[in-house]
């Protein structure tokens, strides 16, 4: 079996750049791998493990592509590393990855900022999501609404997923909503990670033990308005303890001048320091006494950044919501979405009054990594979803022609659609195909 992989590289400054050289020695254990990317520069050491294809997806070398068995396809929620693989996607059907539920940030991006093109977001959106959709997309492009506010109620995932034989996904939540929604097979498989030597763990055990004062807490990652700093330095100004702690920001920050006017407001100069992307993060974060990993609202997705910090063994407080949910009670600490300042406030002081009980959270979160989210058992999956994608191919394509002519229809044709016209067609195409159930949790 060959297989192009289609993916962010290093250094690109995504975890699905990390996610993907992690996962590619357990994937060549099990079949050939060619990576592509549509970067310009990638990390030369990548050269001596695999080979690596560049794309520009309106000048792809199609005897190569069609030189595999299958194509796979990484798809996250920035415009700036997966808009070219998603173009490519809707011309040659493979297998999605799907690392985010709600794309907005990728669709609202390639279509409004790469391609400058507001008719045909609005089209999309329509297409979707109705009259009601056409509305708030005219709103949007306009500049009257936030992509969060339309993330969670207009996703656009099934933009996404079109042409798609088959759905990876690395959330319960995700398996349940996609294969509601699709006909392709759908894969659940918790998100890999190749954990750290037994070495560089102790070196940051020890880090940890010595106990620096005063403790560090840490926010790392691209650093949107749903990650919270807001009510972060909130509580931070209303600790009383706050003099026993330092909070250090490592990514680039949404809207930085509003943070530095935040810090300053809370009188917190000397207490919060922004350092924006450093090269070495896990040297960075090494000595961190805790992490805060909040998501509100949550895209859908699973985090490489919490597996990360399980890596460490760090103990993290996370937003009560989504896959951070269904996290044991044991590996993290909760943090509610209506009492945000009050269970930041009571996490840090925990810290305070009870640091071994604290510590056995960072403690049962690496457990956790090393057992459920290993690299080979996730590749193990994969392997077994290809097949049934590909002999399921005839009836997802049929099936998803169904699904666009019903909604196409409905958009050009309003008069034939309030007399069932378009779902006759569906309908009728549907009934050519055998039906089944082919989704998988793994």
């Amino acid at each position: 079996m060959r297989l192009n992989w289609f993916t962010p590289l290093p250094p690109a400054r995504t975890d699905i750049a990390r996610f993907s050289t992690a996962l590619l020695p357990a994937l060549r254990a099990r079949t050939e791998v060619s990576l592509w990317t549509d970067q310009a520069h990638w990390e030369d050491k990548l050269e001596t493990k695999c080979r690596i294809v560049h794309f520009a997806p309106e000048k792809v070398s199609w005897p190569e592509l069609h030189g595999s068995d299958l194509s796979i396809y990484n798809i996250g929620n920035n415009h700036d590393f997966h808009s070219g693989i998603w173009q490519l996607s809707q011309q040659m059907p493979g297998i999605v990855i799907l690392h985010d539920l709600c794309l907005q940030h990728l669709f609202g991006g390639y279509y409004l900022r790469v391609r400058k093109d507001r008719n045909t977001y609005i089209w999309q959106m329509a297409r979707y999501y109705g009259e009601a959709g056409r509305r708030i997309a005219q709103s949007f492009a306009a500049g009257a609404c936030s992509t969060e506010s339309l993330a969670i109620s207009y996703p656009l995932t099934s933009l996404a997923l079109e042409g798609a034989l088959g759905v990876v996904v690395h959330t319960r939540a995700a398996f349940e909503t996609v294969t509601r929604m699709s006909h392709r097979p759908v894969l659940y498989a918790p998100l890999p990670y190749q954990p750290s030597s037994t070495q560089t763990r102790g070196r940051w055990d020890e880090l940890r033990r010595q106990h620096p004062r005063p403790h560090k807490i840490v926010v790392f990652g691209y650093l949107g308005p749903n990650r919270r700093l807001d009510s972060i330095l909130r509580a931070l100004s209303e600790l009383p303890e706050k003099r026993h702690f330092r909070l250090c920001i490592y990514g680039p920050i949404w809207d930085p001048e509003n943070v530095r006017r935040l810090i300053r407001g809370y009188s917190l100069n000397a207490m919060v320091e922004v350092h924006g992307y450093v090269e070495d993060l896990d040297r960075e974060i090494a000595d961190a006494a805790v992490a805060l990993n909040l998501r509100y609202p949550t895209m859908g997705e699973a985090s490489g950044s919490q597996l990360r910090l399980w890596d460490h063994a760090i103990p993290t407080m996370v937003t009560k919501t989504g896959w951070y949910d269904s996290l044991p009670g044991d590996a993290v600490l909760f943090v509610r979405p209506d009492s945000e300042v009050e269970d930041i406030r009571a996490g840090l002081q925990s810290l305070l009054s009870d640091p071994a009980a604290l510590s056995r959270l960072g403690e049962k979160g690496r457990h956790i990594l090393d057992t459920e989210h290993t690299p080979a058992q996730y590749a193990t999956a994969l392997a077994a979803l290809i097949p049934l994608a590909l002999r399921e191919s005839p009836r997802t394509a049929a099936l998803s022609l169904a699904d666009r002519v019903g909604r196409d229809l409905k958009r050009w044709a309003p008069r034939f659609a309030s007399g069932g016209w378009p779902d006759h067609f569906a309908e009728v195409i549907e009934s050519l195909v055998p039906r089944g159930n082919s989704s998988a949790a793994g």
